[in-house]
């Protein structure tokens, strides 16, 4: 069927290293900080904010790229 990405996979891993965590700290085995605890759930985020961003910003220049195509192409068409 569908074949998972590295991101998709990295945030899984995050994901389930979270879960443990948070498990040992309500258990009492591990005396961290919540922010240690909850710190793989924030990476698994942010991975995801960031490959959005960098997709919308992709998507920009592409537009702009065939924007600037189209006006050369119109421009050339104009001069003859």
């Amino acid at each position: 069927m569908f074949e998972k990405s590295n991101l998709g996979r990295t945030v899984e891993i995050l994901w389930i290293v979270g879960l443990i965590f948070t498990g040992l700290k309500l258990c009492k085995v591990i005396d961290w900080s919540w922010w240690w605890v909850t710190l793989p759930f924030w990476g698994g985020i942010s991975l995801i904010v960031l490959s959005l961003i960098a997709a919308i910003i992709y998507a920009v220049i592409l537009d702009k790229i065939e924007d600037r195509k189209k006006l050369n192409k119109n421009t050339v068409s104009m001069e003859r």
